[in-house]
């Protein structure tokens, strides 16, 4: 069966209608505007093939992870959340496609790679509803969902997990291209960065979506210390 529990929170915080009705009611257009909540800021972390074990605060005492682990001490953690697999040897093309999607692994397309125009992304759904979307970190899927999704980003690697990749395409996680935001969606030679000299620090393994509200159209800022 479909996983759609994400895409049945998205219309209650977003305050928009969902099955013919206010996601908080059937209220007047007056009074939801006055009883709808403030609309929040969203940070989606996604740290990828990264195993529950490598956490501090879950049980792991070698490794120091203190932003990790103050995010377990004063928010929520889902213990029994497992991946469902992949169809090749990339686990987290699919995980990323299902969790951006909603979709199960049976139902994400070419294993992840390719996000199709008719199945919305949750930072694509953000998008439609005011709020400026940001991506950064490995995306590993098709050029045009990342550009439906995400009104910007920065340092955006297209690339898969194979060690140095197709030297006329992408490289892989260590040696990668990085790329700033396209508007386009071509992402050329002019829009990239080159680390020129395979890398023995840690590949790129991590993606940040980041869901900002607007107000008349000008982005908020956060003070420094809520970054």
């Amino acid at each position: 069966m479909k996983n759609k529990t994400l895409f049945l929170c998205l219309p209650a915080m977003l305050n928009i209608p969902f099955g013919g009705s206010s996601a908080f009611g059937a209220n007047s257009e007056k009074d939801n505007k006055e009883n709808s909540p403030k609309r929040p800021n969203v940070l989606v972390l996604l740290t990828d093939d990264q195993t529950f074990s490598t956490i501090h605060a879950w049980g792991n005492n070698e490794i120091q992870t203190p932003n990790m682990d103050r995010l377990v001490n004063q928010g929520m953690s889902f213990t029994q959340t497992h991946v469902m697999g992949g169809l090749n040897g990339a686990i987290s093309q699919p995980s990323r496609a299902m969790l951006l999607t909603g979709r199960g692994l049976m139902d994400v397309h070419r294993n992840g790679q390719v996000i199709p125009k008719n199945e919305k992304t949750f930072p694509e759904l953000f998008r439609e509803n005011g709020y400026t979307t940001f991506g950064t970190g490995k995306w590993h899927s098709d050029k045009a969902a990342f550009n439906r999704s995400f009104s910007t980003g920065a340092n955006i690697f297209f690339g898969g997990m194979h060690p140095y990749g197709n030297e006329k395409e992408e490289k892989g996680h260590r040696c990668p291209y990085l790329h700033e935001y396209d508007p386009t969606g071509k992402y050329k030679n002019l829009s990239l960065i080159h680390i020129s000299e395979p890398t023995r620090r840690t590949p790129i393994s991590y993606a940040v979506f980041c869901l900002k509200k607007k107000k008349n159209n000008h982005q908020l800022s956060a003070p420094e210390d809520e970054i």
